[in-house]
């Protein structure tokens, strides 16, 4: 049976009808002519239109989605609880998260944006990210062998913070394609003061570079800020004849002065303590071994670099060995051996 109405008032396109069960409702004015107040209609069956509802409930969700991804956001991208800078002649900053993941990557010049375009590194560990640096520099020829080749990393964790990464893992992630590649370098990483980093930012340089710059200006060795954001490290180190890894190592004390606000456990705490390597190129036939221990120097104490106090190399245990069988052949050293023999027999 089909529902009536008694119409109570027009409106433009509507009107209000009231319906045997007592119960007002608001209808479409029918289609069939001029109607008045009084007047009773028939009204249309009620149509369930779900689409409306539909809408209704996907707006209703998009906005949900909205609201807890913008509530959740910061969560997915972990703050930076430290940075490491890596210095060849690309230059670049890693932020980590605590979780030891790489939350971003800057390129601080035009090398590093090279390096940086050609190696997704966010998102991964650290000690992963660091080894796929070197390795691409290698690639490029940023290290290369025969070269006088120097990587300078220096890692900022936050004063009082547990450290996101030991300096000996990231020495053995940056070790890893230099040897694959037999290629020669100083390694030198530095933990340094967040203090420190904010004033390198504010010069132009990496954090690395500024270190450099303070360090040689301390131990009048002249190295203008221009030669220092341009060349490479192993350039400079060539040109201005001095050792990066002995500048450095020569600052440990002052640097675990400096330092003493970063707290940390594991195989190395970030704080007070460098790691200055460079493997010595007359021990390269001897075990490949790496120069040195992952501690700051103080004055008077060999460098890690493989090097005495005079700046001499020494020489390997096979070297000495074969010198001192030549002595014992020459025949100049046999004359003189048999002259004190026979000047013996005549006493």
């Amino acid at each position: 049976m089909q529902e009536r109405g008694l119409i109570v008032k027009l409106k433009n396109k509507t009107c209000i009808v009231l319906t045997p069960q007592g119960e007002y409702r608001e209808v479409p004015l029918p289609g069939n002519g001029p109607v008045r107040a009084g007047q009773e209609i028939r009204l249309e069956k009620k149509e369930f239109r779900p689409y409306l509802n539909l809408k209704h409930f996907v707006a209703a969700a998009l906005l949900l989605v909205f609201v807890l991804a913008w509530q959740l956001y910061p969560g997915r991208v972990p703050a930076a609880a430290a940075y490491l800078t890596i210095d060849i002649n690309p230059s670049m900053e890693l932020a980590v998260s605590a979780g030891r993941k790489v939350v971003s990557a800057s390129a601080l010049n035009g090398d590093g944006e090279k390096i940086l375009s050609k190696v997704a590194v966010r998102g991964r560990m650290v000690d992963e990210a660091v080894e796929a640096i070197v390795a691409r520099a290698v690639a490029e020829n940023y290290l290369a062998k025969g070269s006088d080749n120097v990587i300078l990393a220096t890692l900022t964790v936050a004063e009082n913070a547990e450290p996101v990464a030991d300096l000996v893992s990231i020495c053995e992630a940056i070790k890893k394609p230099l040897d694959s590649g037999g290629v020669d370098a100083e390694v030198i990483i530095e933990p340094v003061r967040p203090e420190l980093r904010q004033e390198a930012a504010s010069s132009g340089l990496s954090t690395g570079r500024y270190l450099l710059l303070q360090k040689s200006g301390k131990k009048g060795v002249p190295v203008s800020i221009g030669e220092i954001s341009t060349k490479s490290l192993g350039e400079l180190e060539k040109e201005k004849k001095f050792s990066i890894a002995d500048l450095l190592a020569e600052s440990g004390a002052e640097t675990e002065r400096e330092n003493s606000a970063i707290k940390g456990e594991g195989r190395e705490k970030a704080g007070g303590k460098g790691i200055y390597m460079r493997r010595s190129k007359a021990n390269d036939n001897q075990d490949d071994n790496w120069k040195g221990e992952e501690k700051a120097f103080a004055p008077g104490k060999v460098r890690q670099t493989g090097k005495d106090e005079a700046g001499r190399s020494p020489e390997p245990a096979g070297g000495i060995k074969r010198r001192e069988e030549e002595k014992k052949d020459d025949p100049v050293n046999r004359d003189k051996k048999g002259k004190a023999k026979d000047e013996d027999r005549l006493e």
